[in-house]
């Protein structure tokens, strides 16, 4: 389980709860598209077009006593069946493995923040003239 947490800018800390990997993924980019102004409906609900998440890497190691993190997605912005946009997006970052896994969280926390903010989603609509 992870805790997740959401704050904006220098904002207070918004607790969200505990999680489970797939779970807290769900959950983060849902949040990342209600605060873009983007209507988030359940899977059983009408929708004028979807959003949808590939998960292309999300890889933690241990090399030479740092840790290495790496994620990657892609957004398809989906109509109809056909995919009318896409965004790719990457990050990466590494620390120095000290005591613990405090240093593995820290930069699993900091990569995946920076990529899901990366993710542009009325930048999706206009690509796919909505």
């Amino acid at each position: 389980p992870v805790s997740f947490a959401i704050a904006e800018g220098a904002g207070p800390v918004s607790r969200m709860g505990i999680y489970d990997y797939p779970q807290l993924i769900k959950e983060a980019f849902k949040k990342r598209l209600e605060h873009a102004g983007i209507t988030v409906v359940s899977g059983g609900e009408p929708a004028e077009a979807e959003i949808s998440i590939a998960i292309r890497e999300f890889f933690l190691d241990l090399v030479n006593r740092k840790w290495q993190f790496r994620m990657g997605y892609e957004a398809r912005l989906i109509k109809d069946g056909r995919i009318l946009a896409t965004q790719n997006i990457s990050g990466e970052g590494e620390r120095l493995k000290l005591l613990g896994r405090d240093q593995a969280e820290e930069i699993v926390g900091e990569v995946f923040t920076d990529s899901l903010n990366q993710l542009n989603p009325r930048r999706l609509l206009v690509q796919a003239g909505l």
